[in-house]
């Protein structure tokens, strides 16, 4: 657990930290503006739907720089950490670029895991609908149907907590040197990962389980504090809003809540954002030492 703390300690480490902190909680601002907006709307604001899906579409579009910002501080992130330097990198507009030049390499691997996993899911499910939908369904095979279902989420999401830290790798590797390379494009790599580095990776990922569940424990006690103030300030403000009035559709009482739900969003976010550079920062020391400590030794017996 000490390399633990201390990956979380470097990451407030250095100049300019704080304004590189503030920066990257800002970025989640606009996502998080968006997904408060669209989780507004539903039956009680349909009078104003066109309006917040109007918003929805400009927030999705602005949404997409930031995105590709904290995409690129992620792999300079991944890169200075090759040398061991202090601190976390500044945000510029070479992170844009990075943001951009990596996205390939997501969308690929975003087909690659997410594609087996649909057909997967799909498969189970029609498979459960097949099997039951035949007979007559009796108390006891609605509740079978659920259980396997259920059971079938379990076992995805342990496969997925299984394969995600491999692909990492991937994008570790790439960080390295900022250099696109066939074999980060193969799929055969994430099993190659895991027959090298498959003990380390996995233990790493298992530590981050607990210290996840605590950070997020820790932010959810902050975010209720903030709620129950914000609901003394809503039943003050409903103390002075007439009788008869829609409140539902006020804007007095849309934007400050949108904005509200936004803001803990953020905090959410920025929380979960400083655990993931930490685990990143593991998993960094992880591939040094079981690949870059390997092709070192293969290097000197070829010389």
């Amino acid at each position: 657990m000490d390399r633990i703390i201390s990956s979380f300690k470097n990451l407030f480490k250095g100049e300019g930290c704080a304004k590189t902190h503030w920066l990257s909680a800002l970025l989640f601002f606009l996502p998080c503006l968006l997904g408060a907006v669209l989780s507004y709307c539903d039956e009680d604001t349909k009078t104003i739907i066109i309006p917040l899906m109007i918003v929805s579409g400009v927030l999705f579009v602005l949404s997409i720089v930031p995105m590709l910002m904290l995409s690129g501080f992620y792999v300079k992130f991944l890169n200075k950490r090759f040398d061991d330097v202090e601190g976390i990198p500044c945000f510029d507009a070479s992170c844009i670029l990075q943001g951009l030049k990596v996205l390939p390499l997501y969308l690929v691997w975003i087909i690659y895991i997410g594609i087996p996993f649909i057909l997967l899911f799909a498969g189970g499910l029609f498979g459960v609908v097949g099997a039951y939908g035949s007979v007559n369904m009796s108390l006891t095979n609605i509740f079978s149907s659920v259980f396997f279902i259920f059971l079938l989420c379990i076992i995805l999401i342990l496969l997925l907590f299984v394969v995600s830290p491999f692909v990492s790798l991937i994008f570790i590797k790439y960080a390295q040197n900022f250099e696109y390379t066939p074999d980060l494009f193969n799929p055969l790599t994430l099993f190659r990962n895991m027959k090298a580095a498959f003990k380390d990776v996995i233990l790493v990922a298992l530590k981050f389980i607990l210290v996840n569940i605590v950070t997020a424990f820790a932010a959810q006690i902050v975010i209720i504090i903030c709620v129950i103030a914000f609901f003394f300030c809503g039943v003050i403000y409903a103390m002075f809003v007439p009788l008869n009035s829609n409140v539902v559709v006020d804007p007095a009482f849309i934007i400050p809540v949108v904005l509200f739900t936004s803001l803990l969003s953020v905090f959410a976010a920025y929380v979960k954002w400083i655990t993931a550079l930490a685990y990143a920062d593991n998993l960094v020391e992880v591939y040094k030492k079981n690949f870059m400590t390997a092709q070192l030794k293969l290097e000197n017996i070829g010389e």
